[in-house]
């Protein structure tokens, strides 16, 4: 039978073998923010997949969009071989606000919200002790050259109880252009990673995997693509 591993990225130990990303040109992005969840998409099919199926399907038929997912995570971590909610949709000329509510109805352990250009999708079952929502009233980053060191400087910046993540990056370029210098007030931890994933290049989204005790982040730019292989 076949296996589609695109899910598996929820992992560490999955990680190496999820997609090689695709670093698709830049488009030109919407004038407003907003317009990126009202783009209409002439039609959206997904079979027997997850909903991560459905956030890569969203950026190959999206070219400005740009996500994030975080798989809710547990106390082990999942065998490669475990479907994860599948389901299938077939949706025509809805918007993309639209598409990502049928995915977490689909799969109503997630819900998303939008944060400038990046689109997040998340449990939707926290606590505020939950890494990616807690709260850091500043965050300054100085002359950082790329994206997992901004990863480790955001979370040491956390008050206690010290936060443990891994960047675990298969391949891809995220080093930035030049040396990055900057401050920001009032943001979560989801927030801050949105920001460091901007400035590495446009439509650069982030991974957010593992397991409780050993969280990992992996960025990509451009299209998410899955990858099938065969099962004997």
């Amino acid at each position: 039978m076949r296996r589609i591993l695109l899910s598996l990225a929820f992992t560490a130990l999955t990680l190496p073998v999820y997609s090689q990303l695709k670093v698709a040109g830049y488009p030109a992005r919407p004038d407003k923010e907003s317009a990126l969840v009202d783009a209409k998409v002439p039609q959206f099919t997904l079979q027997n997949g997850t909903i991560l199926d459905g956030i890569a399907e969203l950026t190959r038929t999206v070219s400005e969009a740009t996500f994030s997912f975080e798989v809710e995570l547990g106390d082990t971590l999942p065998e490669s071989h475990t479907p994860i909610g599948r389901f299938s949709l077939d949706l025509r000329d809805q918007t993309v606000s639209q598409i990502l509510n049928e995915l977490c109805r689909a799969d109503q352990r997630y819900k998303w919200s939008r944060d400038g250009w990046m689109i997040n999708v998340f449990p939707a079952k926290t606590t505020p002790s939950y890494l990616l929502n807690r709260n850091l009233e500043r965050l300054s980053f100085t002359k950082v050259t790329n994206a997992q060191d901004a990863v480790f400087i955001t979370v040491k910046q956390l008050p206690a109880p010290f936060e443990q993540i891994a960047v675990v990056q298969p391949g891809g370029n995220i080093s930035y252009s030049q040396p990055w210098t900057s401050t920001f007030d009032h943001l979560t931890v989801r927030q801050a990673f949105n920001r460091v994933a901007e400035h590495v290049a446009p439509r650069t989204g982030w991974i957010f995997g593992g397991r409780n005790g050993f969280r990992t982040v992996m960025f990509y730019t451009g299209e998410l693509h899955r990858v099938e292989t065969e099962a004997k």
